[in-house]
């Protein structure tokens, strides 16, 4: 993960705001302005927040109270907004007039267009099993297995594998003759990022259900999906 786009509260951000403020005076000035895409009103905000920052801000560059602190950050809270929607706006919005060189020199970073790679999942999911009524089966507490801690970028949702025993039905033709031993043997799924799911297998009563569980990421795939977990199973009330 790069570095953010705005400083955090203090004296990088009043460097950077007031380098910005100066660089569009500069380029928005003169006789013959190099940017004429910038309304005045709009320059005029921008300029009225970084005074607006300034005076909070400049309150604690001496020896300061926590009443101070506490404007600089109410200061940074209201600018901030105004800094940030300005720089969409009127800089990236204008990549023909705002070259990658005027945001270098206002010291702000190019959009990074290479996509961060998400991880391939390596946990493990389990849950358990509850019946919450006739031909209901819900899988609640769906968490990594014991021992391993959730990614949030790859453990990012739940592929559910189901199949059962029985005779086959015009929903479900494929049925195991035995119980599964791993997950590739199942035929049918359901993706969710929730962390309980909830099966109405009407006409099922008295089969076997199985489920087996994975962690996939956005992208799906082969690469995007982990280890097969443990199989569950239970009798269909």
């Amino acid at each position: 993960m790069g570095k953010p786009l705005i400083p955090s509260c203090g004296p990088a951000y009043d460097r950077f705001f007031k380098n910005i403020t100066q660089y569009v005076a500069l380029m928005c000035g003169g006789a013959d302005p190099g940017w004429t895409h910038i309304p005045l009103a709009e320059r005029t905000l921008l300029t009225d927040a970084y005074a607006d920052w300034f005076t909070g801000y400049s309150r604690t560059t001496k020896l300061h109270t926590t009443a101070d602190t506490a404007a600089m950050k109410a200061a940074y809270k209201r600018s901030k907004p105004v800094l940030s929607r300005f720089i969409q706006v009127w800089f990236r919005g204008f990549p023909d007039i705002v070259t990658a060189e005027h945001l270098a020199n206002m010291g702000i970073a190019p959009i990074d267009d290479t996509p961060t790679r998400i991880p391939r999942p390596v946990n493990q999911v389990e849950a358990d099993l509850t019946f919450p009524g006739v031909h209901m089966v819900r899988l609640v507490k769906i968490r990594p297995v014991a021992g391993s801690l959730p990614d949030p970028r790859s453990d990012y949702g739940v592929r559910v594998h189901v199949g059962f025993s029985g005779p086959p039905s015009e929903k479900y033709p494929v049925r195991f003759t035995k119980p599964p031993k791993t997950g590739r043997e199942f035929t049918y799924s359901v993706f969710t990022r929730k962390k309980d799911i909830l099966f109405d297998l009407e006409g099922e009563s008295g089969n076997t259900v199985y489920f087996c569980l994975q962690y996939e990421t956005p992208s799906g795939g082969e690469e995007g999906k982990g280890p097969f977990g443990p199989i569950l199973s239970a009798v269909i009330p």
